[in-house]
Parts: structure tokens; sequence; C-alpha cells
């Protein structure tokens, strides 16, 4: 996925209003993130070569602010074929008592599974399925997983 793609994207992101948007098949190599005008870009992909290419998420700017709001941690990447990634934003769900604003902290996650055949569901089906595993099991009291 070059740059001109991932610009249409985000042109299509701005016109529809999007918070977030997740993304297969970037074949790109690497765990990193890049700026796209306002916008953010995180790729998770692997540093081997496997049939599946990585994934990623791109962040309009009200998702890039709702990062920031809960300390733009790491995002968190599961298994070495890049085949899982989370972050967590912080979200407005109105007015609470007394008229005070209200946050949830929601996980996004950009994940696929596996063909389960041949040489790849040997390598990415157990840390496709680990890394589901540890995604959910890490979601609190209070918060969403989208």
């Amino acid at each position: 996925m070059g740059k001109d793609v991932l610009e249409i994207i985000v042109g299509r992101i701005e016109k529809a209003k999007s918070f977030a948007v997740v993304v297969q098949e970037t074949w790109r190599k690497g765990d990193y993130q890049e700026g796209i005008g306002k916008f953010l870009f995180i790729n998770h992909g692997a540093n081997v070569e496997v049939r599946g290419k990585g994934l990623g998420m791109i962040l309009s700017p009200e998702a890039r602010e709702a990062w920031k709001a809960v300390g733009s941690g790491d995002p968190m990447y599961f298994g070495a074929v890049g085949r899982m990634m989370a972050i967590e934003v912080l979200v407005s769900t109105g007015r609470g008592g007394r008229g005070r604003a209200r946050s949830q902290k929601v996980g996004l996650t950009s994940g696929y599974a596996p063909t389960l055949g041949g040489a790849l569901g040997c390598i990415g089906a157990p840390n496709w399925i680990g890394g589901t595993g540890r995604n959910v099991s890490e979601v609190g009291h209070e918060e969403a997983q989208l």
C-alpha cells in the first residue's frame, strides 16, 4: 500500500467524517507510525516473509486527540506476523451527574485470522488465537473493545 493509496483513503475518511479506519494487507514491513497531514497511520507488519502482509489503523485528528487523552501509549502488537494490533482511546459519553463530562476508554483493534492450512497456519494461527485471548482479557471494567 503506497503513500498515494493512503492519501486516497484519508480523503475518503475526511469526507465521511470517520473517527478511525482499520486496513488490511498493507504490504508494509515493521511496526511504525506515519503522519499523513493531520491523520496518523499506524502499521503492524511482519518482518518475515508470509502470505498476509500486515495491517494498520488510520486515525482522524479527533482519534489522535482521543489517543493522546489516555497517554498515547505504544500500540499493542500481537504476534510476529502482523495479524493483530490495538490502541486505547478516550471518548466522550455525554454528561453525567451535575453536568460533568463523562468519558469512556475504548480499545480499537485491527486484526484478521490467518489461513489455517499450510505453513502459514502453522506460524500464524497460534499467534493470532493467542493474541486474541490476551487482547480481549485486557479490557477492564467500564471499558469497551471495538
